[in-house]
C-alpha cells in the first residue's frame, strides 16, 4: 500500500475497514432480532386471533340459546 503524504494512512485505512467491517456485523445482528421480534409478535397476535374466534364462537352460541330461550319466553306470553 502507498503512503499518502502520512506515515499513519495505511493504519487510518486497516481501522477504517474494521470498524466498517463490525458495523456490518452489528447491522447483521440488528437485524436479525428484528426479524425474530416482528415474528414472537406476529405468532402472539395469531394466537390473539384463534382466541378471539373461540370467543365469538362462544358469544355466538349463547346468542343462539338467548334467541331460543326469548323465542320461547314470547311464544308463552302470547298463549
Amino acid at each position: 500500500m502507498q503512503s499518502v503524504g502520512n506515515s499513519f494512512f495505511p493504519v487510518a485505512w486497516y481501522f477504517h475497514v474494521q470498524t466498517k467491517k463490525e458495523a456490518i456485523v452489528s447491522n447483521r445482528e440488528s437485524g436479525q432480532r428484528s426479524r425474530l421480534r416482528q415474528q414472537a409478535e406476529c405468532d402472539e397476535r395469531a394466537q390473539h386471533v384463534e382466541a378471539l374466534k373461540e370467543e365469538n364462537a362462544n358469544l355466538e352460541h349463547k346468542l343462539v340459546g338467548s334467541r331460543a330461550s326469548m323465542s320461547s319466553f314470547t311464544k308463552s306470553m302470547d298463549s
